[in-house]
């Protein structure tokens, strides 16, 4: 698996994802507040983890972050089940758009 490992405030958190899976961070400010979140769709298992739940954050927090390979995560703090689809790659929607063309003779 690939993963991020996130350091925030000297704690060490390893959130990954297998193949073909979505891994989100994202950093928001909703009326002057900030707030980090991390979390993945793991499309397999119809699951939803999430390390860092909408944590509240400020001008000067410092957040390390590093692309590694793993065989394990962190445990997340909140796991979900959820109905969840894969979404087709680029290169499937180009192969459906081409065959759409093909059958209507525009190609």
């Amino acid at each position: 698996m690939k993963g991020l490992k996130i350091n925030y405030k000297g704690k060490n958190t390893i959130a990954a994802v297998k193949d073909g899976d979505l891994l989100v961070v994202d950093m928001h400010d909703v009326r002057g507040e900030s707030f980090f979140y991390a979390g993945s769709v793991d499309y397999d298992e119809q699951l939803g983890r999430v390390w860092y739940p909408i944590v509240p954050i400020e001008l000067g927090d410092t957040f390390e972050f590093e692309v590694v390979e793993t065989d394990q995560m962190t445990e997340p703090v909140e796991t979900k089940k959820k109905d969840v689809e894969r979404p087709i790659s680029k290169l499937e929607q180009f192969y459906r758009l081409e065959s759409l063309i093909k059958e209507r003779g525009l190609l």
